[in-house]
């Protein structure tokens, strides 16, 4: 698909859902909700966002010192806060091209491992938001939600369970089918076979972190205690507005987040707001109320780490960035 084409939809998208928002809503009441929030509310939520991303940055290193044990921590802050901030301004997840190809140098670590670690954080993320909407749902029994949202939550759920189980499974044959791929003619006629070799290995590697019990329930403690943050986050923004108690802010959290899987502008403009605040409404939330509070959670998220991000790539510029191969590559290290 042509470049200029998967912009088109994305915004095109943005421009629907936005339309969807606040299509016969009084835009004065929406900006009346959203002055409501207080300084001192604006600062409790931005320490629940800012320690979510410190477990966001610990939860990756963990992973990432499996693959190079003398990595450290704070070599991990910086990349991770950048990519973040780089996918809230350009599209097609920029952002997480930087963070595999933008900081080798920094982390030591192959591009192959990073991806990896891209792939892993996204299914557990997936897979924690799934059982955050299942709970919080049942709490609001009776709720009638509407046909395609029950539909698109048990694909969704199927889905991506069956992702987890798969790449569970399906690991350690990983490392057999690049090997076998760089055995063909064609891969050594043009001398790729190295290359697939190893990209196979710290592949493999890196996906492991999740095959053994001890390593999956780690992995899943910290991805719960990070979307605990986050909403705890979206509930004290809401302390802050009427009729918004409960576990309301929790559904539309899980719900918003999810939805920045469809493709849209960069930033998740648009779907991450409608259905934040179509969560809302049907919780029994005013839709004045929850557009105003979406809007409201998305310039909390947006905000702080982009220009956080931002600045940190401008003022360092490229002295991090190693798009060449590491010369000692390093070792692999499992428990």
């Amino acid at each position: 698909m042509p470049t200029w084409l998967k912009l088109g939809l994305g915004f095109g998208t943005t421009i629907l859902f936005l339309w969807l928002l606040l299509a016969g809503v009084d835009s004065a009441a929406v900006v009346q909700a959203v002055s409501s929030l207080s300084f001192p509310i604006i600062i409790q939520a931005l320490l629940y966002l800012g320690l979510g991303y410190l477990i966001r940055v610990t939860r990756w290193w963990w992973m990432l010192k499996h693959i190079e044990p003398k990595v450290r921590m704070s070599a991990c802050f910086w990349p991770y806060i950048s990519s973040i901030a780089v996918n809230n301004v350009l599209p097609f997840r920029a952002g997480d091209a930087l963070r595999v190809f933008g900081f080798r140098k920094q982390l030591h670590a192959p591009r192959a491992s990073l991806f990896g670690t891209l792939i892993v954080e996204k299914i557990l993320d997936v897979v924690v938001l799934i059982a955050i909407v299942g709970i919080t749902v049942s709490a609001f029994e009776p709720l009638t939600l509407p046909a395609g949202f029950e539909t698109g939550f048990i694909w969704l759920s199927a889905i991506s369970l069956s992702m987890l189980l798969t790449l569970i499974v399906t690991t350690p044959k990983l490392g057999s089918a690049f090997e076998y791929l760089s055995t063909r003619s064609l891969v050594k006629r043009h001398g790729f076979s190295m290359g697939l070799q190893d990209i196979g290995s710290h592949l493999t590697a890196t996906l492991n972190s999740i095959r053994t019990p001890k390593r999956l329930i780690t992995m899943l403690i910290f991805t719960v205690l990070v979307w605990l943050c986050e909403g705890a986050m979206f509930a004290t923004v809401a302390s802050s507005m009427a009729n918004l108690a409960g576990v309301g802010p929790w559904l539309s959290m899980a719900s918003g987040t999810l939805a920045t899987i469809i493709p849209s502008s960069p930033g998740h403009v648009g779907t991450f707001d409608y259905f934040t605040a179509q969560s809302l409404v049907f919780a029994g939330t005013s839709k004045t109320e929850a557009i105003g509070f979406a809007l409201t959670v998305h310039i909390v998220l947006w905000l702080p780490i982009t220009i956080l991000g931002l600045s940190y790539l401008t003022i360092r510029g490229t002295q991090f960035w190693n798009l060449q191969p590491p010369k000692n590559p390093p070792s692999s290290s499992y428990e």
